[in-house]
């Protein structure tokens, strides 16, 4: 039979464990969420917009949208097929 003493040993406590910063978990490139904020960000002031009778503006937010939306498919695209390095 085993102790309580032992069990306890046997759990591991990940509290005290050093957690990568923000930057690293990114894989170091901060285009990608900066280019989520952007999109984000002209989404909501195109909707708000286009509701508050600024159709024209709103038009202009949803362009500026879809254009942060591709900055950040293709920064996506580089992280993943030009910096990562290749796995065999």
């Amino acid at each position: 039979m085993e102790n309580d003493s032992t069990k306890a040993k046997l759990v591991l406590d990940f509290r005290d464990a050093p957690r990568p910063s923000l930057f690293r978990q990114l894989g170091g490139n901060l285009l990608v969420p900066i280019g989520i904020v952007m999109t984000l960000g002209c989404y909501a002031v195109g909707l708000t917009t286009m509701v508050t009778s600024r159709p024209m503006l709103g038009q202009k937010m949803m362009y500026a949208r879809v254009a942060f939306q591709g900055m950040t498919v293709a920064a996506m695209y580089y992280d993943l097929q030009l910096v990562a390095p290749p796995s065999r």
